[in-house]
């Protein structure tokens, strides 16, 4: 015969309060199977679960082995007509479940083993409140992984948001920053030698140069997608096509 967890109704009312559950079902012990009797799945509180599982005792066979499986959350199907059915969820986390049985007087049936009594009914409240604790602690830690998986996805998403702002110059791609910066020292070869005169001169010439390759880089790649492939074919005209990129840099220059 299967093992009996808990005897007496009062004791499965404290083994329903210690879960702190709300919702359960029995399974009555059928040749070996057990075969559902008794949901009580539309509570919100262990207190109700309580008073449910209090109703139902009272007209039952209490001399029947019984399962209870208690849990919080259900999930919910629909039948053929179209009606929604809530059931207790496949999965294993948050649930507990004990066997039972309501007739207190089987706690006076002797359990031998060769001749000797081995019921011991301290050791068996003991062994289902460590059950308990373990079950509960478990929960709790499955429950503290979930939250730190979500708030480790949010960060690391902001990060990512983050480094797409920070990229680039003007919305210009990061991995065409070094293809422009290229051609940006081009033109700056190309410029007029610095007017001699005091080094402070020289740094303010120096700063407005860089200020207004940043400006134009901003506006052109604001207003051209291919901006990086275009001063490439720029940059491919002035070593080869100097009379044309001249031709084109003075006609630039007369707007």
């Amino acid at each position: 015969m299967i093992g009996i967890d808990i005897i007496g109704t009062e004791n499965v009312l404290k083994y329903i309060e210690v879960s702190k559950l709300s919702k359960f079902t029995i399974d009555a012990n059928k040749s070996g199977h057990f075969i559902c009797v008794f949901e009580c799945i539309n509570s919100n509180s262990n207190d109700t679960a309580i008073l449910e599982f209090s109703k139902w005792a009272d007209f039952i066979n209490p001399n029947q082995n019984y399962k209870i499986t208690l849990f919080d959350v259900v999930e919910t199907t629909i039948l053929k007509n179209g009606e929604e059915k809530q059931n207790k969820t496949k999965n294993k986390n948050g649930k507990m479940s004990a066997t039972f049985i309501l007739n207190e007087s089987y706690n006076n049936k002797p359990q031998t083993i060769n001749g000797q009594n081995n019921f011991d009914e301290e050791s068996l409240l003991k062994k289902l409140s460590h059950r308990i604790s373990e079950e509960q602690t478990n929960n709790a830690i499955l429950n503290e992984i979930k939250i730190l998986s979500e708030r480790l996805n949010r960060i690391e998403l902001e990060e990512e948001n983050e480094e797409e702002e920070e990229n680039g110059i003007g919305g210009i791609p990061s991995n065409q920053i070094e293809q422009i910066m290229g051609l940006v020292n081009l033109f700056k070869n190309q410029r007029s030698p610095a007017i001699n005169g005091d080094l402070e001169v020289n740094s303010e010439i120096e700063n407005n140069f860089k200020t207004n390759i940043n400006k134009a880089l901003k506006i052109l790649a604001k207003n051209n997608k291919n901006l990086d492939t275009d001063l490439l074919k720029l940059a491919e005209m002035s070593e080869h096509k100097k009379e044309t990129f001249n031709m084109l840099l003075q006609t630039l220059r007369n707007f």
